[in-house]
């Protein structure tokens, strides 16, 4: 993806067997480098390794208020 969109790997994150715990833990550690922008909206994508490359087992498209309300609740699973 990077050559085509420009687009990085931001972290390596745990918790592969739970997306959603993946990616809560994402939308912290980016919202705590201050990654996030108001008023736009962002596609994530993540998944674990699954040994073929180029595969993406999560997509997602998230609004800042949305990473908002990820960052106000106190999530158990997440390791932040």
């Amino acid at each position: 993806m990077n050559l085509f969109w420009g687009v990085k790997p931001l972290f390596v994150l745990e918790n592969p067997n739970n997306p959603t715990a993946l990616l809560n833990d994402f939308i912290r550690k980016a919202y705590g480098k201050n990654y996030f922008v108001k008023s736009k909206n962002y596609v994530i994508t993540m998944g674990s390794s699954t040994g073929k490359s180029g595969s993406t087992n999560l997509i997602r498209v998230l609004s800042y208020d949305s990473i908002l309300d990820v960052i106000k609740k106190k999530s158990p699973d997440s390791h932040c």
